[in-house]
């Protein structure tokens, strides 16, 4: 666990992923990237939702992930809501903080 102090002086507590979760991570990585694009830009993959930085609800993407895309890349499992969000938090440029207005 490392406990950082960021500019603003508060406490985060971040811990750094089991290797269980390094692997998961790794699934749930490959299962976004990996899926087709669409090409109705009213409905965008969960990939393009991330890359236009459209807000991503938990349980819509672990259903997702649960409903098959997982299995498709290997995974024998199903995810929790929890893992997906750290799997977020590992992924974002905020590390776990929430975004400000400025």
């Amino acid at each position: 666990m490392d406990l950082s102090v960021t500019e603003d002086t508060e406490a985060s507590l971040v811990a750094s992923p089991t290797s269980q979760q390094v692997a998961l991570f790794r699934y749930i990585t490959q299962a976004v990237i990996s899926a087709p694009r669409t090409t109705d830009p009213a409905n965008p993959s969960w990939h393009d939702k991330m890359l236009m930085y459209d807000p991503i609800i938990l349980e819509d993407l672990t259903a997702w992930l649960n409903a098959g895309q997982l299995d498709r890349v290997g995974h024998d499992g199903e995810v929790a809501p929890g893992d997906v969000k750290k799997w977020c938090e590992s992924k974002s440029n905020l590390r776990g903080k929430e975004r400000k207005r400025f």
